[in-house]
């Protein structure tokens, strides 16, 4: 009995890689393609004009190689938005991967071809302990809350606000209005005090 020859498909089966451009991105390349019928894990982005200076970015779910092709063409044209100061909000982001880590390299590369300042908020733990391994932490500005980044940049661009570490200190600081001085009470006169005869006298 002779072995059945193993049948081989060609490297260029439509149905192994599926046609249409790619670039050097990781997220776009063929073996990061997922396969026709699988649950690709979705991801939200969502944003919001603040004051007409800001735009605030509202990412939700995980960046990783099956959504950051995703997460890249829904960022870049935001950052193309003509505003100064994009905010990525990733409070709600749950997993960022090397994957991940490269789109946002990407957009950040666009926005400063741009002379667009783009800022991080709120990593959760995670996220935040992958920027701070690959050293990115000292390469995006990364705030702690949102609300900070917005402050930030609305002391960096002087449209008027002051930056959240001196909101605190200047509460601090501000006199108190004056109270009032109470008026001073009249004396009250002494009393006699009373004298009792002596029984007898």
């Amino acid at each position: 009995m002779t072995k059945p020859t193993p049948t081989t498909l060609p490297c260029d089966a439509p149905d192994i890689v599926p046609d249409g451009p790619t670039d050097s991105f990781p997220g776009n390349l063929p073996e990061n393609v997922p396969a026709a019928g699988t649950l690709v894990p979705a991801v939200d982005v969502s944003w919001a004009a603040e004051t007409g200076r800001h735009l605030v970015v509202t990412l939700t779910g995980d960046i990783d190689v099956a959504t950051a092709s995703q997460v890249r063409s829904d960022l870049l044209p935001l950052v193309n938005h003509s505003v100064p100061t994009v905010v990525l909000d990733l409070s709600a982001v749950s997993f960022l991967d090397s994957t991940g880590l490269g789109t946002l390299l990407a957009v950040q590369r666009r926005a400063d071809a741009l002379d667009v300042t783009l800022r991080l908020a709120a990593p959760p733990r995670g996220p935040r302990r992958a920027l701070h391994i690959t050293g990115l932490d000292r390469v995006f500005d990364v705030y702690p809350t949102l609300d900070e980044a917005l402050c930030s940049g609305r002391a960096a661009d002087g449209s008027g606000g002051r930056s959240c570490g001196a909101t605190a200190a200047t509460a601090a600081t501000e006199p108190t209005e004056p109270t009032e001085p109470t008026e001073p009470t009249e004396p009250t006169e002494p009393t006699e005090p009373t004298r009792t005869e002596p029984a007898g006298a």
